[in-house]
C-alpha cells in the first residue's frame, strides 16, 4: 500500500513538472520554460563564443478562422501546427509555444545564415499540403522572422524583440516566396520611428496638427478649373513635416483613421459651405477614403450627419478610393458605397492600372471618374505606356467615365494628353497643393478670369 502510494505520488509530481514546463494545447515547451533555457543558452555561448539563431513564427490570417469557425476549431488548428513544426525540427532545436499562434525557436550549433534560412524554410514547406479538421480544409501558411546571436541581441529580451520584429517584416513580404526575414538595425529604426508616430499621431487632432491643402484639377481641352482635391497635411512639433505615406497606414493600422477621416470632411465640407456664403465659385472637392473607413458599418450615417450639418450641395462633393478597398469586406463596403451614392456624391478610383484588381472593380463599385497614376504620366514618351494611357481612355468612353490624369509637370505630357482627348489633369505644371487660405485667394482669381486656371499662380503651397 505504502509503494503504491509512492508511486501515485512521483507520477503526481511528474505531472506537476510537465504542467510547469509545457504548454497545455500543444505539449511543446512554454514560454517560461523557453526563456529560461534561453537565458542559460546564452550564457554557455557567451563563455565558448557560440552563436546560435531564434526563429519567431507566427501564422498568418489565423485570426480569420477563430473569427470564422470559433474557438475550439481555431484551437484544433494550433495543435495541428505545433505537429507539423514538430516534424521539420531537428535535434539541436529547442522549440515552443510562445503564446497564441506564435511559436518560438532555438537553433543551435549554427554555421552560416544561410543554415538558418533553409531551417525556415523548411519549416514553412511544412506546411504546404493541406489539413483537415471539423470537416474544414485549412493551407494554413506562417511567417519568421530570425535573430542571430550575438549580433542581434545578447539577452533574451532582445534576441526575442528582434526576432519579432524581423517576422512582421516578413509578413510584408507578399511577393516573396518564403516570407523569411533576417534582423537588421535598420529594421528597429523604423519600429521606433512608428512608435514614434503612432504616440504623435494620438496627440494631432487634440493639438489641432493636422491641417488641409487643395489642388486644383483642370479640364485640359479649356484650361478651366474644375476641381480641387483635398491633401491632408501633418505638422508635428518634435517630428516636423510627416509625409502622408508615413502616418496614413498606421492611422489605418490603429483605428485613427476614423476620427481623422472624420475631421478631413467636417474641414471639406465646412470649406464649400464658406465658399458658398462669400459668394466664391463652387467646385467639388474631392476627399480620400480609404478601405477601413468603407468597413465601418456607421460610415454612410457618418457622412451623411456631416453633410446635414453643413447643408451643402452634393455635387460640390467627391470621394476617391483605391484598389486597396478590394482587400476589405467587400460586402460592407459595397452596402456604404450604395448608400453615399445615393446621397449624390460621385465616386473616383485613384491610381487606376497600377493593380491588378483595378479592373475588377469598375465591376463592383459605382465609380464616376477614373484617375490615371502618376507613374504613367511620367513616362509619357514611351510607346508601351502611352498605348495604356490611350487604352485606360478608350475604356473609359465606353463605360461613360470621366478621366483625370495625376502628376502633370510637363508640356509634353500635357501635350500629349490633350492630342488623346483625356478629361481633366491635375499637378504641378497647373499648381502645387495650396493651404486653404491661398486657394480661396485661387478662387477669387479664378472667378474674376471667367473659369480660366490662373497661370503661374504663386501662393503658399504645401
Amino acid at each position: 500500500m505504502l509503494e503504491q502510494l509512492k508511486n501515485e505520488r512521483t507520477e503526481m509530481e511528474n505531472e506537476l513538472k510537465k504542467l510547469i514546463i509545457k504548454d497545455s494545447l500543444t505539449g511543446l515547451y512554454n514560454k517560461a520554460f523557453f526563456i529560461e533555457q534561453l537565458d542559460r543558452f546564452i550564457q554557455k555561448s557567451d563563455r565558448e563564443k557560440d552563436r546560435f539563431g531564434l526563429l519567431f513564427i507566427d501564422f498568418n490570417k489565423f485570426k480569420e478562422i477563430n473569427d470564422t469557425l470559433g474557438h475550439h476549431t481555431g484551437d484544433r488548428v494550433i495543435f495541428e501546427a505545433a505537429r507539423r513544426l514538430e516534424s521539420a525540427v531537428s535535434e539541436n532545436c529547442l522549440l515552443a509555444r510562445y503564446g497564441g499562434d506564435e511559436f518560438v525557436m532555438l537553433v543551435c550549433d549554427v554555421h552560416s545564415r544561410a543554415e538558418l534560412y533553409n531551417i525556415a524554410k523548411e519549416i514553412l514547406q511544412s506546411f504546404d499540403s493541406a489539413c483537415y479538421i471539423d470537416g474544414h480544409e485549412f493551407y494554413l501558411s506562417a511567417s519568421i522572422g530570425i535573430a542571430l546571436y550575438p549580433f542581434d541581441g545578447r539577452d533574451s529580451d532582445n534576441l526575442i524583440k528582434n526576432a519579432d520584429i524581423a517576422m512582421y517584416k516578413a509578413k510584408e513580404d507578399k511577393d516573396e516566396e518564403y516570407n523569411i526575414r533576417f534582423f537588421t538595425s535598420e529594421m528597429e529604426k523604423e519600429v521606433q520611428e512608428r512608435f514614434m508616430i503612432e504616440t504623435q499621431l494620438r496627440k494631432a487632432l487634440e493639438n489641432q496638427e493636422l491641417s488641409l491643402c487643395f489642388q486644383p484639377i483642370v479640364e485640359i481641352s479649356k484650361n478651366k478649373l474644375e476641381g480641387a482635391e483635398a491633401l491632408l497635411r501633418w505638422k508635428n512639433v518634435k517630428l516636423g513635416f510627416v509625409p502622408p505615406e508615413k502616418f496614413i497606414s498606421i492611422a489605418e493600422e490603429t483605428g485613427l483613421i476614423h476620427s481623422i477621416g472624420k475631421y478631413v470632411l467636417e474641414n471639406v465640407c465646412n470649406f464649400i459651405k464658406s465658399m458658398e456664403r462669400k459668394g466664391l465659385p463652387l467646385i467639388p472637392v474631392a476627399v480620400n477614403i480609404s478601405a477601413k473607413q468603407l468597413e465601418n458599418r456607421n460610415f454612410a450615417e457618418t457622412v451623411k450627419s456631416i453633410i446635414e450639418y453643413y447643408q451643402i450641395d452634393t455635387r460640390y462633393l467627391e470621394f476617391e478610393i483605391t484598389e486597396s478597398v478590394s482587400a476589405g469586406n467587400m460586402k460592407r463596403i459595397k452596402e456604404n458605397i450604395e448608400k453615399i451614392k445615393d446621397l449624390g456624391i460621385k465616386l473616383s478610383m485613384d491610381d487606376f492600372g497600377t493593380g491588378y484588381s483595378s479592373f475588377a472593380m469598375l465591376l463592383n463599385l459605382q465609380i464616376d471618374k477614373l484617375k490615371i497614376d502618376k507613374m504613367f504620366i511620367d513616362n509619357i514618351g514611351k510607346m508601351r505606356e502611352e498605348k495604356i494611357i490611350r487604352t485606360i481612355l478608350s475604356m473609359a468612353k465606353e463605360l461613360g467615365l470621366k478621366v483625370v490624369a495625376e502628376g502633370i509637370e510637363t508640356e509634353k505630357q500635357l501635350k500629349f494628353l490633350k492630342d488623346v482627348s483625356c478629361d481633366y489633369g491635375q499637378g504641378y505644371l497647373f499648381n502645387r497643393p495650396m493651404d486653404i487660405n491661398m486657394f480661396e485667394e485661387y478662387l477669387k482669381i479664378r472667378c474674376y478670369s471667367k473659369g480660366k486656371s490662373p497661370d503661374n499662380f504663386s501662393g503658399s503651397v504645401c
